[in-house]
């Protein structure tokens, strides 16, 4: 079995996109194509693809199909509120780090698990449509 088959099941990642941002007080995740200011799919060494998204309101996103270790738990389905990605854009061969917003609770479902992530070396950045970044948003296929 590989670190991706520990991944949460249907059942969860349906919840996890379905409530992301559902509860929060915050801002709530671009759902909608419109609502897309700008996306990208970031791909690093161990394999990892992040989607990254800007809103119109300048509000920051990410989710993804990650590859969990020691370090890193696999992340459920959907976008979860970050602080701008560090370094914006991405510079490759170099981790990208992508933490939830210093003021949200950590009871907050909006908040990134574990609290953000720091990625292994960047290797691809490449855009993604408004249409795309709203379908991951809803839990749709991977982008």
């Amino acid at each position: 079995m590989s670190a991706r088959d520990e991944r949460p099941d249907a059942e969860e990642v349906a919840v996890a996109a379905t409530t992301a941002g559902a509860a929060s007080t915050g801002p709530k995740p671009p759902r909608d194509p419109a609502a897309v200011a700008e996306a990208w799919v970031v791909t690093t060494e161990t394999g990892s693809r992040y989607v990254v998204v800007r809103d119109h309101a300048d509000v920051w996103w990410f989710g993804g199909d990650n590859m969990p270790s020691m370090w890193s738990v696999a992340l459920p389905r959907g976008l979860w509120r970050i602080d701008p990605p560090r370094p914006w854009p991405p510079i490759l061969g170099s981790g990208l780090v992508m933490m939830a917003p210093a003021g949200i609770d950590r009871t907050d479902p909006a908040r990134v698990p574990g609290g953000g992530k720091l990625t292994s070396a960047v290797q691809i950045v490449e855009p993604l449509s408004a249409d795309a970044a709203a379908a991951y948003a809803n839990g749709g296929d991977d982008a």
